[in-house]
This record gives structure tokens, C-alpha cells and sequence, in this order.
């Protein structure tokens, strides 16, 4: 089995995004980074996109402020039926000032679950004090990876990045959406 990140967001400048950190993340102490469930978050979340877009809204939005995933109902139903069970979805709403439209078919998606599965002897890390700093290249063990039978996680030993399988990202990219890419783990430099 192979794993990749999952590595979304706008494939143009020009394309549409979420700017900043929403109040309900900021205000609620809300981490969609770090694995673990959440329960505070009222329903449906409201999100607004950056007014000066000239592009498209892809099927995944980059929305950094919440660290978490954005994305169409189309992926949801893609993920659904992959039967993956270490997600959160919560209904999300998005508001195009610019358009003067708000989309109801989206959802702001939690990864429950994360797997320490970096092999430090083989990737190219500058660490401080047992933290990743930088990467240059990163190996993932993927024999650990594999016992865990999450299909998508979060790599503890940097929370940020989403990891998935080969079905995950077969199945996305069959589809044709836009925003999901997905890189090799040792093409990684961050």
C-alpha cells in the first residue's frame, strides 16, 4: 500500500478561497489539526469567501484558518462510500459576497485519528527538541501505517499534514474534482 498527502487547495491563484481565521475557530479554541473529535461547533458552520476571487470555486476550497478539510457534497459521497470512519463532517455554509449566493452543499471535514508513522532514519528533517522544524524529505513507514487501517490520518509527528491511501486518492482523482492533489511523501519540502 501507498501513501500520500493530500495537498488541497486552489490550483490557481485565481481561484476562490476562505481568508483567515473564522470566529467560531478562534473563539471556540477549535483544533481541526490535532486528531482528536470535536463536539463544541453549532451547525451550519459559516464561512465566507475572499471577495476579490476571479476564478472558480474548486471541489475542495483551501480554507487555512481552519486546518481542517472543505469540501463539495461530491467528495463527501466519494469518502462515503470508501466507508471511512475517522471523520467528522460538519454542514458548512459558504457566503459569496461577490456573487451574492451562499452555497448549503459543503462540509468543513475533521480527521479523527492520527499515526506516528515517519521513518526519521531515512527522511531529511531539521528538528528542534524531537520537533519537525523542516522537511526536505519524508519517508513514511508504511508497514506501521498499514496497521493502523485508517485510510486517512494525520501524521503525529507533524499534525498539519492529512496522509491517505491509494483508494482515497484513486478514487478522488477518478472523479475529476478540483483542489485535491496529492504528493509523493518524499517529494514533500516544507
Amino acid at each position: 500500500m501507498n501513501y500520500w498527502l493530500w495537498m488541497g487547495g486552489r490550483e490557481k491563484e485565481s481561484d476562490a478561497y476562505i481568508q483567515g481565521v473564522p470566529n467560531f475557530v478562534e473563539k471556540g479554541n477549535i483544533n481541526f489539526d490535532d486528531g482528536e473529535v470535536i463536539s463544541n461547533i453549532d451547525e451550519p458552520v459559516k464561512l465566507e469567501l475572499n471577495t476579490d476571487y476571479i476564478g472558480r470555486i474548486t471541489d475542495e476550497l483551501e480554507a487555512t484558518g481552519t486546518n481542517g478539510i472543505l469540501i463539495h457534497y461530491k467528495i463527501k459521497e466519494i469518502l462515503d462510500k470508501l466507508e471511512i470512519n475517522n471523520l467528522q463532517y460538519f454542514k458548512t455554509e459558504i457566503i459569496d459576497s461577490l456573487q451574492k449566493k451562499t452555497y448549503t452543499d459543503w462540509f468543513l471535514v475533521n480527521i479523527v485519528g492520527h499515526v506516528k508513522c515517519v521513518n526519521i532514519e531515512l527522511s531529511e528533517l531539521d528538528m528542534d527538541d524531537n520537533e519537525i522544524e523542516f522537511i526536505d524529505k519524508l519517508v513514511l513507514d508504511t508497514e506501521i501505517a498499514n496497521k493502523s487501517k485508517f485510510k486517512i490520518f494525520r501524521l503525529t509527528e507533524y499534525l498539519p499534514l492529512i496522509i491517505v491511501d491509494d483508494e482515497v486518492k484513486y478514487a478522488i482523482e477518478h472523479a475529476n474534482f478540483t483542489g485535491p492533489e496529492f504528493l509523493p511523501p518524499e517529494r514533500l519540502v516544507l
